[in-house]
């Protein structure tokens, strides 16, 4: 049979969570809300609804997720329900066959077709066969990241393990099995590279996109590789910490039980023995007059660690260094431990403390100030308008809030939630950041996804809306409902200033796409002076609404100290908002990158968008003599202009060589951001406009100053 599984292209992905018939998982839960809703059910407390999710609720096995992924994989037009295994067990060994990949890492007899169809109908698999799937069914990076994740939950690849990293290299550049071997016999006679601890970076982050970043890679990891068998494992380690907390706990149970018998028998941890600790955890044992400890029975670990069983034996052998620790021996005990130590009766009830849409709750964080001091409450909360209504706390809990702001999805966010990989983001990040070209056909395709998101925007709903329809009209609607939200909070919460909100908003997609996008007051009436509508403009700030950006009157350090508060341009908090009050017509050309449209504002509004949410305080500047600056910010403690073209003459910026050219200024270079690749001329840096995501500060760990008194 030909093998049915299709290459995917740069735009597919393969989405674990979408609704069909075949996902059990979804479907029960559905079923379980329905149920819990009637009004017999009503009365029941929290053990009936517990058992009914426990015993009701149908949990996708490993085999169902692989045929779930074979399924769209292949491209069966059959309902998932009526495909025989006998169709998947085909594919399967067509694949292997046509990769060459063997029917397993390890000697066995058993044939392949025999292997398969166990694969096909097991609850969960070792680790190394995910591996060994993914090179026989030419899975990508992430097609195993999720099947070690959010099947087998266990961790994602691991970059201390050089297997795993040799594995990830492989699936990235699309080879197959017998290249990963060869790099194995490759490790094993590298010589180490010694370098200082923090020389070794981990992480799927990391740039390993040729054999010889990887052998370096491979070199320096060997240097800081410990034997996971030995007591300087960092694992073996966290082991006896763990288990000698969890016999500490199972001391006390028995003490506990002793004393109630009225024994005189005193229980330490050290008498606790391994076999102690299986009893425990794997059985249970009775403590009270309740009966029993909270039972863990075989069963139930069976159902959170995918049918493996935390054994007396298998604690011996790991002390005495006969088995390396693994991942679940951790997760045992730490289940275990936090089980016990649970003070609270009822552990739903620790994660019911969300509070959302707080703004309709006057007072709400001063009320509850007292019991977060009190130590016995914890919340977190969230809404909309929270710059608005924060700013008028009488009594805030000083210590005890942490704020932070939620911005709609960056441009980085947005390319990875449509299919964009981290090695694709990790190649032109690599470019940024030494000046190179990114290879066209790249280019090509992050230019025709900045587009999309020039009309999608980062606002979740939307963009999950379009990820699970591709239809921009049902995203159009979501952009609508959004704004008419804003404008019912408008109404609502422009009581106190008598705001003229709507006016405001309403006028600023005209105001920006002015060849001047400075916000005109007389858009908004005439005769306005901003003393009188400053408290709109900061009220649309502080909701999250609008992005201002002030002007200053010459590019020098520090920024804020010329600041003018009476000029500035107003961005809408979202690209995607702002493309809403266009017609589809206009969109449609966009989308096709026609030259009649002018998307110079949409690019500068992205760039506010992406300034505000890495933390830059962004302003722009202008003067009659040198022109007009589109933002100027403080890059790594220097002025950095940036200079932003939608159209192809991106290298006509008469006002941005005069300021270059004022040596009291000194500006060491300008980015000039467009449809262009990376280009360097001088102090002027050509970027595409995609690469806006990668202009962060450096990130400083520590920031200790030490004043030197001496010889006072």
């Amino acid at each position: 049979m030909k093998n049915r599984m299709q290459d995917l292209d740069f735009e597919q992905t393969v989405a674990f969570d979408k609704v069909q018939e075949y996902e059990f998982t979804r479907r029960a839960a559905q079923r379980f809300r329905q149920v819990v809703s009637l009004d017999s059910f009503e009365d029941e407390d929290a053990d009936v609804i517990f058992h009914y999710l426990y015993k009701e609720m149908e949990l996708v096995s490993f085999g169902d997720h692989l045929k779930r992924y074979i399924y769209e994989r292949a491209e069966l037009e059959e309902p998932f329900s009526e495909v025989p295994q006998e169709v998947y067990k085909e594919i399967v060994v067509d694949s292997f066959k046509e990769t060459y990949t063997p029917k397993s890492m390890n000697p066995t007899s058993t044939k392949l077709s025999a292997l398969v169809n166990n694969w096909l109908n097991q609850a969960s698999v070792k680790r190394e066969t995910v591996f060994l799937l993914g090179f026989g069914l030419k899975m990508t990076t992430e097609d195993v990241s999720d099947f070690l994740t959010r099947v087998l939950k266990e961790q994602d690849f691991d970059f201390h393990n050089p297997d795993e990293v040799i594995y990830w290299y492989c699936y990235s550049t699309q080879q197959g099995y017998h290249k990963a071997e060869e790099l194995k016999k490759k490790y094993e006679i590298l010589a180490p590279v010694e370098v200082e601890n923090t020389q070794v970076l981990y992480g799927s982050n990391l740039c390993l996109d040729t054999e010889e970043k990887l052998i370096d890679y491979l070199a320096r990891l060997k240097s800081k590789r410990v034997d996971p068998i030995s007591e300087k494992s960092q694992a073996f380690q966290e082991f006896t910490k763990l288990l000698y907390h969890a016999k500490q706990i199972i001391a006390g149970l028995y003490q506990h039980d002793e004393e109630e018998k009225g024994g005189d028998k005193v229980w330490t941890a050290e008498r606790i023995t391994p076999s102690d600790v299986e009893k425990v955890i794997c059985s249970g044992i009775p403590i009270n007059k309740m009966g029993n400890l909270k039972k863990m029975s075989a069963s139930i670990l069976a159902k959170h660690f995918s049918q493996k069983r935390f054994s007396r034996q298998r604690i011996t052998n790991i002390l005495s260094h006969k088995l390396p620790v693994e991942r679940f021996d951790l997760i045992t005990l730490e289940f275990f431990i936090v089980s016990q130590e649970m003070e609270d009766d009822d552990p739903f009830n620790r994660y019911k403390h969300f509070l959302d849409e707080i703004q309709e709750f006057k007072d709400i964080v001063t009320r509850i100030k007292f019991l977060v001091e009190e130590g016995s409450y914890r919340y977190i909360m969230s809404g909309s308008l929270l710059g608005v209504e924060l700013n008028d706390l009488r009594s805030a809990p000083v210590g005890y809030m942490s704020i932070y702001d939620m911005y709609p999805l960056e441009f980085q966010e947005f390319a990875k939630a449509v299919g964009i990989s981290d090695n694709v983001i990790c190649s032109i990040k690599e470019c940024y950041m030494n000046r190179m070209p990114v290879d066209p056909f790249v280019h090509s395709k992050m230019m025709d996804v900045f587009y999309l998101y020039l009309i999608i925007g980062g606002m979740p709903e939307a963009v999950d809306t379009y990820i699970k329809t591709n239809d921009l009209a049902r995203v159009a609607e979501v952009h609508e409902k959004i704004i008419r939200l804003y404008k019912k909070d408008f109404s609502k919460y422009e009581i106190r200033y008598k705001l003229k909100l709507q006016e405001i908003y309403d006028a600023m997609p005209g105001q920006l796409d002015q060849k001047n996008k400075r916000f005109q007051l007389n858009s908004i009436g005439k005769g306005i002076s901003y003393d009188r509508v400053e408290n709109d403009f900061l009220w649309l700030k502080d909701a999250g609404v609008a992005i201002p950006v002030y002007n200053i009157s010459e590019p020098k350090l520090p920024l804020v100290m010329s600041e003018n508060r009476n000029l500035f341009k107003l961005f809408f908090s979202d690209v995607g908002l702002l493309t809403s009050c266009y017609s589809n017509q206009v969109k449609i050309a966009i989308l096709n990158k026609e030259q009649s449209i002018n998307n110079g504002a949409l690019f500068e509004n992205v760039v506010a968008q992406e300034l505000l949410a890495k933390g830059h305080k962004e302003f722009y500047f202008n003067s009659k003599k040198q022109g007009e600056l589109d933002f100027v910010i403080e890059l790594d403690g220097e002025i950095t202009p940036l200079e932003i073209k939608s159209g192809k003459d991106y290298k006509r910026h008469s006002a941005l060589n005069n300021v270059l050219g004022t040596k009291e200024y000194g500006i060491r270079q300008a980015y000039i951001f467009s449809e262009g690749n990376v280009e360097v001329d001088e102090k002027r840096i050509y970027m595409p406009i995609y690469m806006i995501m990668f202009l962060e500060n450096t990130e400083i760990n520590k920031f200790v100053y030490k004043l030197d008194l001496s010889g006072m």
